[in-house]
């Protein structure tokens, strides 16, 4: 006799640039929710995933376009190999002057 149950998979995609799709499985989680007597118990969603990933995102409003990408300009990294490293700079000494 076989048995079946009801498992929720929640599987973290990653949205390239280029709108491609790749799903990061090894961050997938599974918790069994519930017993049930046949596979056909289970709603179907006729909606493509593509489809469903642009709603979301949409919904939260984090639709970014290739010329909002484009358009972006980063910060100008500033050098660090120059930093000022003393801790107390204001506890310095005067200096010692020959006369």
């Amino acid at each position: 006799m076989k048995k079946y149950v009801l498992a929720c998979v929640e599987v973290p995609i990653q949205i390239n640039e280029d709108e491609s799709i790749e799903t990061l499985q090894h961050y997938a989680s599974i918790k069994i929710m519930k017993s049930i007597e046949s596979p056909n118990e289970v709603q179907k969603i006729e909606t493509p995933v593509q489809e469903q990933i642009k709603n979301i995102l949409q919904q939260e409003g984090m639709v970014v376009t290739k010329t909002e990408m484009e358009t972006f300009v980063p910060k100008q990294q500033k050098n660090t190999s120059f930093k000022n490293k003393k801790q107390y700079k204001h506890n310095a000494t005067a200096k010692v002057r020959k006369v």
